[in-house]
């Protein structure tokens, strides 16, 4: 618990005075949580409002999270993003146990999708995007270990949030795309502009709706 509460983002590092505050208070109610909880584990879920009976695994969403679990947030897709608003943030803190999770233990992470009764489709991030390669090479290794479930991403990873090319991140996605139980969409708004059709030729691309 103590590992997990120490990745924990720092509310000073933000300037907004409205976001800072709200950050705080998400923060106590995560650690309180944390600690209240008789066992803290992965929350993987079986379904929700919006996709139905869908498996999908969740990170956290948002501003504080940014450098975390969003690299390729943009402008636009911070102030739409759903995955930030009252119905998420109620489970706010199971989505960043999810993250604590897979940093601290990442073989735990790729074994427990063993455990899991998965449904025939995986919505993976249905909040959070892809932080890392190693992270990337993680669901690689899960989709293989599963050849009979089929999964998807929406990611923005693939830029930095302005519309820069993060070639790591290219490379390790690439990788993921050509798995074949594994379907991966580009997100594009304006701020990050349109990749080159030949970035990752197996994505598909998806424009944000902003009306």
């Amino acid at each position: 618990i103590r590992k997990v509460k120490e990745l924990l983002p720092d509310p000073s590092t933000i300037d907004d005075p409205k976001e800072r505050k709200s950050v705080e208070s998400r923060i106590v109610r995560s650690e309180n949580k944390i600690r209240t909880e008789k066992a803290i584990g992965l929350s993987i879920s079986a379904d929700n409002t919006k996709l139905g009976k869908v498996t999908n695994f969740s990170l956290p969403a948002g501003n504080n999270f940014r450098l975390g679990a969003c690299p390729g947030a943009t402008e636009t897709c911070e102030e739409l993003c759903y995955a930030k608003g009252a119905l998420f943030q109620m489970n706010e803190w199971r989505y960043f146990v999810n993250w604590a999770y897979v940093q601290l233990w990442p073989d735990r992470f790729v074994d427990a999708f063993d455990e899991v009764d998965m449904s025939q489709v995986v919505r993976v991030h249905a909040g959070g995007d892809f932080y890392s390669t190693e992270y990337i090479d993680l669901w690689i290794e899960i989709a293989k270990r599963n050849p009979e479930t089929r999964f998807y991403a929406y990611t923005r990873s693939w830029q930095d949030g302005k519309g820069n090319i993060q070639r790591e991140f290219v490379e390790a996605l690439d990788r993921l795309s050509k798995v074949e139980n594994w379907r991966l969409i580009l997100s594009l708004d304006h701020d990050t502009g349109i990749p080159p059709n030949n970035l990752i030729p197996l994505a598909l691309r998806a424009w944000l709706a902003t009306e």
